[in-house]
């Protein structure tokens, strides 16, 4: 069997900016890399650190930092995220979950509406009780200490940078903008940063992110957690209404888990197990377009777009229903990925028709109660390919 490494993680569908080679002082050429970010800078940024010698850790730190920045819409600081990593030398998979987690006093019913207002299904998005524990930062430490090489001064450097001299607006960005501004805009930092009317390419500055970016390069993730700005947290969240308190920031931990491992078309795949649900949608699909799609003459044309569509439905609908973190939820996952179950859902399956998802249901026998997921766009994806063959994953929100 051919044995071929593939990370996928939240995002299913990455679109590449591969940089221009970086070139030295010596005028040479380094060109045996990748960087991919949704954001042309942050992915230079990432190659910044390969082209100084770092290695795909490195930069897809460097990468992540500088997302925060170009990206605040999707990613940051506050954040956190899944990041799986390939190490070369001796061929493992590290996954490591920096998710954010709840405040140790939030409760299952905290977003519980008494009242079927507009206000009230809002408490989980905006205000002080939609904000998680932040994980971004332990998660760029792990990630750091465990596989890189360059001191984090040097990694927070192209962000830093980004921050305080000035980046272009994306397209994407300013999307988001015009649907959420007046809501992010009562932040006085952000109406701060993004004064006027958002234009594609014009240049922002955040000069007090720049500044927390420089203190994280010489204090680390404890300038978060335990350090000069853990209590600054703690007041502003409490401010608008939410849990969070010391003893939350402090006893956060990332957490490193077995990556979920599956063959399918000839090649070993590996990528993000729970509470990321996107590992088991794409395995899952996979093992159907094995069987819809058995020879290389299926994958031409319109046929392979059609089964591939398709492969997604079923799937989706069990990451809907089933799916949850397994930290605080039973999935049943042994049920779920059933050989019976697959074969049949693959014999729905119709070479000429788009079939509605319910098709492809094929529902559990278990006392699971559907929930519905909202619309979401705030979520970034980078991957990083270094010259020694060391490969870093990460999804990020």
């Amino acid at each position: 069997m051919r044995i071929a490494v593939v990370f996928v993680l939240l995002s299913l569908v990455l679109v590449l900016h591969q940089p221009a080679p970086a070139r030295t002082s010596e005028g040479m050429f380094f060109s045996e890399y990748t960087v991919a970010a949704d954001h042309p800078q942050a992915s230079q940024a990432g190659a910044s650190l390969l082209a100084a010698g770092g290695n795909a850790a490195d930069a897809a730190a460097a990468t992540m930092l500088a997302l925060g920045v170009v990206s605040p819409t999707g990613s940051g600081l506050g954040g956190g995220g899944f990041a799986l990593y390939y190490r070369a030398k001796d061929q493992t998979l590290t996954f490591i979950d920096f998710r954010e987690v709840a405040p140790a006093t939030a409760t299952k019913d905290m977003f519980a509406a008494k009242e079927e207002t507009k206000a009230a299904a809002q408490k989980s998005r905006v205000g002080g009780l939609s904000v998680g524990v932040l994980g971004e930062p332990a998660g760029i430490a792990e990630l750091v200490s465990r596989f890189g090489s360059r001191p984090m001064s040097e990694i927070v450097a192209p962000a830093h940078k980004l921050a305080s001299e000035g980046f272009d607006l994306s397209a994407n960005t300013v999307r988001v903008l015009e649907r959420v501004g007046a809501e992010f805009l009562r932040d006085p930092v952000a109406a701060a940063m993004f004064s006027g009317t958002p234009v594609v390419g014009s240049r922002i500055k955040n000069v007090a992110l720049a500044d927390t970016l420089k203190r994280f390069g010489t204090s680390g993730k404890s300038l978060f957690y335990t350090g000069a700005l853990s209590g600054p947290i703690v007041r502003a969240v409490k401010k608008h209404g939410g849990l969070i308190t010391a003893a939350d920031l402090a006893a956060y931990r990332v957490v490193v888990r077995e990556p979920l491992r599956g063959d399918a078309l000839g090649y070993q795949w590996a990528t993000a197990p729970l509470p990321s649900a996107g590992g088991y949608t794409i395995l899952t699909s996979l093992d159907l377009l094995e069987r819809w799609l058995p020879t290389k003459q299926h994958w031409q044309g319109a046929p392979r777009f059609h089964a591939l569509i398709e492969s997604w439905k079923g799937p989706f609908l069990d990451r809907q229903h089933y799916m949850g973190d397994t930290d605080h939820v039973k999935v049943p996952l042994a049920e779920l990925s059933a050989p019976a179950r697959q074969a049949a859902r693959a014999a729905r399956f119709h070479p000429g028709l788009a079939l509605p998802a319910e098709v492809y249901a094929q529902p559990l026998a278990l006392p699971v109660t559907p929930v519905s997921q909202a619309d979401n766009r705030g979520t970034s994806h980078l991957c990083v390919v270094d010259g020694e063959g060391n490969i870093a994953s990460v999804t990020t929100t």
